[in-house]
């Protein structure tokens, strides 16, 4: 998936730099929200790269909050380097509304990784926009499910959207084989 912030967005290397630090050194959603806001202001609305580049920076904040060490594509799979138990991860997989993602995990307990079937063939927008949402159902129902609060994890659903249709046309037939496929 190309991500960076291109040099029509940013032209100037040393304020391109500064950014690509400022994005990175965020620790939180909120963090990297108000980067991306801030760079929004100043620059405009993001290329797909940026938008791209952002949304993988928000997937590893969501990841890292989960405690999932890596996402890795093998194959036709995605797998998450994560020791969750299988109860914990029914219970979270349980807050999914579509009945059919919830049949693409599986716990591999003796290798601490959970994996995702069949998300490895779509592309790597989908992938990123699939695991974002993912992720973030999971995070806020661990929060609510452990502390009985409100929420506090934010995805930025508006950016997710914003990704899932930069090149929504190309999914269109990648989308037709994955609700086929098991």
């Amino acid at each position: 998936v190309a991500s960076y912030i291109p040099p029509e967005y940013i032209p100037s290397l040393d304020e391109k730099m500064v950014a690509y630090g400022i994005l990175s050194g965020s620790q939180s959603i909120k963090e990297l929200n108000e980067a991306g806001f801030d760079l929004e202001r100043r620059y405009g609305p993001f290329p797909a790269p940026l938008q791209r580049h952002i949304c993988i920076m928000r997937l590893k904040l969501l990841a890292k909050s989960l405690g999932i060490r890596k996402i890795l594509v093998q194959r036709q799979h995605v797998v998450l380097d994560w020791a969750i138990d299988e109860p914990s991860l029914k219970r979270l997989i349980a807050f999914l509304k579509d009945k059919r993602a919830r049949t693409r995990f599986e716990v591999v307990e003796d290798e601490e990784r959970v994996l995702i079937r069949g998300l490895g063939i779509c592309s790597g927008d989908l992938q990123l926009a699939k695991l974002l949402q993912w992720l973030d159902i999971f995070g806020k129902s661990a929060v609510d499910f452990l502390a009985g609060t409100a929420p506090t994890v934010d995805v930025g659903v508006d950016l997710v959207e914003r990704l899932s249709a930069i090149s929504a046309s190309e999914h269109e037939v990648v989308n037709e084989q994955t609700e086929k496929s098991p």
